[in-house]
């Protein structure tokens, strides 16, 4: 039988290549009907935020990493190249091949759009409390204002008292998208 027929190492690199090209397939099934964002880079809040980082270590650049791995170990044990060689060359690949998935993710994510909303714009804007914004910024509340004919919801903190809903709020500065606001 072939697989008898294999050396150890092989062995390895065949479960390697299999199983990580089989979890590679269903993750671009998932990617197909799911959209990109999957993996372990999941989000349970999504606000407006300058895009995420560069992101090396993810499910899906370990999956590519181990796959090309895979494949390119058995090629070169294929071509009678040594064990020792073969599996220097076959991890230089796989890390090749996550940096490239991890950069190709990274660039697509810069390609997303906020609407072109400049949140600097809302510096010096009344703005309406959404949920209350506890006291000297010992809490995240959140607040609406206009821009843009659009009404955005934003993360708030206060230095001052606390802020209930509904109450008008001037926004005095914003960082990381969380704007710091006054009661006015």
């Amino acid at each position: 039988m072939w697989w008898n027929s294999l050396s150890s190492i092989e062995h390895v690199y065949w479960i390697i290549a299999v199983a990580s090209s089989i979890v590679l397939f269903i993750q671009l099934i998932i990617a197909c009907f799911a959209g990109f964002d999957f993996g372990a880079d999941i989000e349970l809040e999504h606000d407006i935020d300058t895009g995420p980082d560069f992101q090396l270590l993810t499910v899906r650049n370990v999956v590519a990493f181990f796959s090309l791995m895979g494949w390119s170990g058995l090629t070169l044990l294929d071509k009678q190249v040594s064990i020792p060689i073969t599996i220097v060359f076959s991890f230089l690949c796989g890390t090749v091949m996550m940096v490239i998935s991890a950069s190709f993710f990274f660039f697509i994510s810069k390609l997303q759009s906020n609407g072109n909303i400049d949140l600097g714009q809302a510096v010096g804007k009344t703005a309406r409390v959404y949920l209350t914004i506890p006291e000297k910024n010992s809490g995240i509340g959140k607040v609406q204002v206009g821009l843009k004919g659009k009404l955005i919801e934003l993360k708030a903190v206060t230095e001052g008292k606390e802020i209930k809903t509904g109450m008008n709020i001037k926004i005095n500065a914003i960082t990381n998208s969380i704007v710091s606001v006054e009661k006015i």
